[in-house]
């Protein structure tokens, strides 16, 4: 009886972890889809009309103990710069520092920024031009993804460099 209430007890304490990778999981695959929508911000950081849902979500991992200011600004010029902040509200969840990128359609990895700082502020700025361009139009949306130094998925957004 003892055995099986313990076996019962394991099971509750595992599922949620599992559940939450799951929810991890999910929101990795919805990080790679394309870009679509955008949430229009000022230089200053403020959001500018209605956010788009899907921008700057923080993944489930961290649910609580980050907060992102969307980049700003968005939309960019190919010239400027783009500043995206994270709060590690704890000080101690990311832990090695973050980092933002850019997966072009050939799958590369595009490192756009880091900061290895002890946060709990951790500042993301780089310039549209690293991103890759056609030229095939004035104004293109990408994707970008904020991880973990050790590769785990913070956030993601769409901007929007014209």
């Amino acid at each position: 009886m003892i055995r099986t209430l313990l076996i019962a007890l394991a099971v509750l304490l595992v599922l949620p972890g599992c559940d939450t990778n799951a929810q991890q999981d999910d929101f990795f695959l919805q990080s790679e889809r394309t870009a679509q929508g955008f949430t229009r911000t000022g230089d200053g950081g403020e959001i500018i009309g209605d956010p788009d849902p899907d921008d700057w979500r923080v993944a489930p991992t961290f649910q609580g103990s980050v907060q992102i200011v969307p980049a700003s600004p968005n939309p960019v010029s190919r010239n400027g710069l783009v500043t995206i902040t994270v709060q590690d509200t704890f000080g101690d969840v990311l832990t090695g520092g973050v980092r933002v990128t850019f997966t072009d359609i050939d799958r590369r990895v595009i490192l756009l920024d880091r900061d290895d700082g002890n946060g709990p502020f951790y500042s993301l700025t780089f310039s549209p031009a690293l991103l890759p361009f056609t030229g095939t139009s004035d104004a293109r949306l990408y994707r970008v993804r904020i991880f973990t130094n050790n590769s785990r998925i913070v956030s993601y957004g769409d901007i929007l460099v014209q």
